[in-house]
């Protein structure tokens, strides 16, 4: 008996070709729900990049942190992104206006045609509404607080869990020793060890 069966051709023949509209329909996107998970998105990209100039700034001068040195940083995130999210939602429009007026579906990911209008009408009105509220937000003196909050503990968690790995492998001594002042000095070089010019990077690519 041979390993491998002959293909049997009226088998073949009886297979169906592909039918895309036997596809099932996905429901459609709230445009509530796409505004409210954007806005989560851009929120949490904004406060990455106050976190990241959060620590450059600290650990690199290694003074201590206040709230109010940070306000024109969590202003200036804030507002960066939304300029981001304005800019998308001007190229929604441009692709369209130019996707209205191709038939049909596209053949790729960026391919927009008369098909894909609707989608690139609720990214537009979605980016706008983010833009919105990211701005409204930054003039907010209720909100930045809260802001920079956030984000200066997930500086802290990083440098956290930076020592932590660092205290696994060396065991200083200073790490048994109760009096905070004393040991600050030491604990700041040791903090400084984080990779600055990569948190600097970071902190450039938002």
């Amino acid at each position: 008996m041979g390993l491998f069966r002959k293909r049997d051709p009226e088998r073949r023949s009886r297979m169906k070709p592909f039918d895309r509209k036997a596809l099932s329909t996905p429901e459609p996107i709230l445009e509530s729900d796409a505004i409210e998970e954007g806005i989560l998105m851009a929120e949490y990209s904004a406060r990455m990049a106050l976190k990241n100039r959060i620590l450059v700034a600290v650990l690199g001068e290694g003074d201590d942190f206040e709230e109010v040195d940070f306000v024109d940083d969590a202003r200036d995130v804030l507002t960066t992104i939304a300029e981001q999210m304005t800019a998308g939602a001007d190229l929604a429009v441009d692709e369209r206006r130019e996707a209205a007026e191709k038939a049909g579906r596209g053949d790729s990911m960026h391919d927009y045609h008369e098909a894909d209008v609707e989608n690139l009408e609720l990214r537009e009105a979605t980016s706008r509404a983010v833009a919105a509220e990211l701005v409204r937000r930054s003039r907010d003196a209720e909100t930045l607080p809260a802001f920079i909050s956030q984000a200066r503990e997930d500086a802290w968690h990083d440098v956290a869990a930076e020592i932590s790995a660092k205290l696994d492998l060396q065991r200083p001594a200073s790490a048994l020793d109760s009096r905070y002042r004393r040991t600050r000095e030491q604990r700041m070089r040791m903090v400084k060890n984080v990779d600055l010019s990569r948190l600097e990077q970071e902190r450039l690519n938002y």
